[in-house]
């Protein structure tokens, strides 16, 4: 009936694949939630300049593997080709803002340098307004309705 993924999605080698799974397994009507990093239209070459510098990681990794992130609109017309219809994109990046600091704590206290420098980025970007931070929510179409 539902698949909800909270901060995994962009850790998936390709959103294309983990969407169309989501479709395959959901029934018709059954819905997709999930929470991603999204880039703002026009946004992406300083988003991937940014990437570059920081901890020299290029687009390889932040926390780990991160597949590059999407615009609001690349999201729906991917979750369009699997079949599903966009019931909600909200852009939360303003109540994500107070985390960065908490993350930053993190980082150093576990010594990880990488993670200091990850969470500097990301947070120079969407305080930017480069990268935000959306839920979306998507309900899969009954393709025998929509004939």
């Amino acid at each position: 009936d539902h698949v909800l993924a909270v901060e995994c999605v962009f850790h998936f080698p390709s959103r294309r694949a983990f969407i169309r799974e989501a479709a395959r397994v959901l029934r018709p009507g059954g819905t997709l939630a999930l929470s991603d990093f999204l880039v703002a239209p026009g946004a992406l070459a300083r988003v991937a300049a940014t990437m570059a510098a920081s901890a020299g990681l290029g687009d390889r990794a932040w926390y780990g593997y991160l597949a590059k992130p999407l615009t609001a609109e690349g999201y729906a017309r991917l979750a369009r080709s699997a079949g599903f219809e966009l019931l909600v994109d909200d852009d939360v990046t303003a109540a994500t803002l107070p985390t960065y600091p908490a993350l930053r704590r993190l980082a150093r206290g576990s010594g990880e340098a990488e993670g200091l420098d990850a969470t500097g980025g990301l947070e120079a970007l969407a305080v930017a307004g480069d990268l935000q931070y959306h839920v979306l929510a998507f309900r899969l179409q009954d393709v025998q309705a929509s004939l």
